[in-house]
This record gives C-alpha cells, sequence and structure tokens, in this order.
C-alpha cells in the first residue's frame, strides 16, 4: 500500500514538472492543487477550494494502535504538547481530534488539545482556516469508520457548493495552471463536496503559518508528540539539518512521527534512510510503524 502511494505521489509530482520543463523535484510550499468552486453564490475563490497532497486519515499510519500508544504512553501526564508540522488544509489535525475523541471521549482526550498544527504554506493555512473543506467519498468513509459512523457529527454540508469533479481539478506550480487533459481520472480524487467542520474540532487546533527550521524552537521539549509527516523529501539537502534540530530540541518522553512517504521517497530521490538517521541522532523505533520515542538520556533541555 505504501508503496503504490509513493508510486502514485512520484507520478504526480513528475507530470508537475514536465509540464514546467523543470528538472527537480518542487518545494513543498510551491506544490499544490487548486480546485475552484462552480457555484454562483461564490464565485471562483481558490483559497476556499485549495487542496495539498493530504487527506484524512492517512493510511500510512496505523491509528487505533497510535492512539492506543498516546494513551498508554501518556496515561500520567496531565497535559501532552502536539505538534502538526505541516498541517495542510488542516485534515490530519482534524483526523487526530476526531479520533482521540471518539476513542477516548472529550474529558481524557482534552490533555491533548489543542493541536499546535503549522505550515509554511500561507495558502494553506488560510483554507485550514476557511472552515470550508473539500471532502470526497472516500475520506468521508474513513472518517466513519474511524470515528464509528460519526461524520455527521463532525461536519456539515456548505448548502451553497457543489460537487466538484477532476475536470475543474487544475495544478498551480509557480503563477502558472495547467489545466487536465489527460482524461484520466484515477491521477485524481473522486467527487467532492465542501463541507464545514464542527466546532468540536475547530475549537481544539490552532493552525499559524510557521516554517519548522525557525519555529522548531518553540517545541515544549517534554511530554510533547511531533508529528512531521509526508513533507521530508521537498527538504533535499536539508533533510539532515531538519533531524538535528529535532533531536537537539525534543526531550525526555517525546515522539516523533514520520510518514510512510518520507521513508519512501528519502530512500527512491537522495538514497537517505530517514529511520536510520532518525535512531542515529538518538530516536527509538517503537512498535508502531513510523512513530519514534526520543531516548531520555539525549538532547534533554529545560524548559523555561
Amino acid at each position: 500500500m505504501l508503496t503504490n502511494y509513493f508510486f502514485i505521489s512520484f507520478k504526480i509530482i513528475m507530470r508537475i514538472n514536465s509540464g514546467n520543463n523543470c528538472k527537480v523535484t518542487p518545494t513543498f510550499s510551491a506544490w499544490n492543487r487548486t480546485v475552484y468552486r462552480p457555484t454562483k453564490a461564490r464565485p471562483l475563490i481558490k483559497e476556499v477550494a485549495y487542496r495539498n497532497d493530504t487527506s484524512f486519515f492517512r493510511g500510512d499510519l496505523m491509528w487505533d494502535k497510535f492512539i492506543k500508544f498516546l494513551t498508554d504512553k501518556y496515561q500520567d501526564v496531565s497535559k501532552v504538547n502536539v505538534y502538526n508540522y505541516a498541517c495542510s488544509n488542516g485534515s490530519e489535525p482534524f483526523s487526530i481530534i476526531m479520533k482521540l475523541l471518539s476513542t477516548l471521549g472529550e474529558k481524557e482526550s482534552e490533555k491533548f488539545f489543542p493541536i499546535i498544527a503549522k505550515d509554511i504554506d500561507t495558502d494553506a493555512i488560510k483554507i485550514a482556516k476557511s472552515n470550508s473543506l473539500p471532502i470526497d467519498w472516500y475520506e468521508k468513509t474513513s472518517i466513519n469508520y474511524h470515528t464509528n459512523n460519526k461524520f455527521d457529527l463532525y461536519f456539515t454540508k456548505d448548502p451553497l457548493a457543489n460537487s466538484v469533479n477532476e475536470e475543474q481539478f487544475y495544478y498551480q506550480t509557480s503563477n502558472n495552471y495547467i489545466q487536465n487533459t489527460s482524461g484520466n481520472s484515477n491521477d485524481f480524487e473522486d467527487n467532492q463536496t465542501f463541507y464545514f467542520p464542527a466546532k468540536s474540532l475547530t475549537e481544539r487546533v490552532e493552525f499559524s503559518k510557521r516554517d519548522i527550521f525557525e519555529d522548531y524552537k518553540n517545541i515544549n521539549p517534554e511530554n510533547s508528540v511531533v508529528l512531521v509527516r509526508n513533507f521530508w523529501p521537498y527538504l533535499e539537502h536539508n533533510i539532515p539539518k531538519l533531524i538535528s534540530k529535532l533531536a537537539e530540541q525534543m526531550g525526555k518522553n517525546s515522539t516523533l512521527v514520520i510518514g510512510g512517504f518520507d521513508v519512501n521517497a528519502c530512500e527512491n530521490f537522495y538514497g537517505i534512510n530517514l529511520i536510520r538517521e532518525l535512531i542515529k541522532k538518538g530516536f527509538i523505533s517503537t512498535d508502531e510503524p513510523f512513530v519514534f520515542e526520543k531516548r531520555s538520556q539525549l538532547g534533554n533541555k529545560h524548559w523555561y
């Protein structure tokens, strides 16, 4: 499954590059897709319809086991700091909130909130804060699966938004828009509809535009969960630099979470074994794929 996901992502990247005579992988901040809303009440507003390469409950994380891991690890902790870098349009922090609420209930999960969600992309943060997200049928099914059929509890359909299909997808690279003319709908999500996330989600997350290379110093070293998922390949030669900064900042009882795309793409693009490099810097593999603990004797800092 991870292998298929990697090659799909790689295929999309190469299509973008070939369309602009570009020979290198695009940066994370520049690579995004835009969906236009075909409604009379709301003219073409690209910010509201923005989609990055993200989705609810991405399949590379075993969500049930991940939540159990967090519950067991932090059972005696009164406050857990959860940071979600490269949060994109908010799909991942919302996924975390829904899974915690559905599994633990409001009282037991409250110590994990708010989720501190950050992204380097200004448009991504605008969308995350816009309270109108495009959700396709697959994501809706996934949300119902992970929340015991509570999609309608967390989302309300935007009455002014119609469904959109692959013919209304555009790739945006720099200032150019390339319309999809391939006719291959397998490269795109199926029809999407826009939904308003409930206050039970929006009030438990704080979105902001930040560059992780500057913002990592704001991570509380103790009792923190840091999600840095599915953007590592775009860092290119800065991959080792970020590993060192996170290893320096994160202290005891901290958890680091990466993505399946990170592992595959770093190996294939740059020959970097991301897991091995993390272990070299003091992180320990756990029984959960892509989830690491920080060795208590390395990189500890006082939090002032």
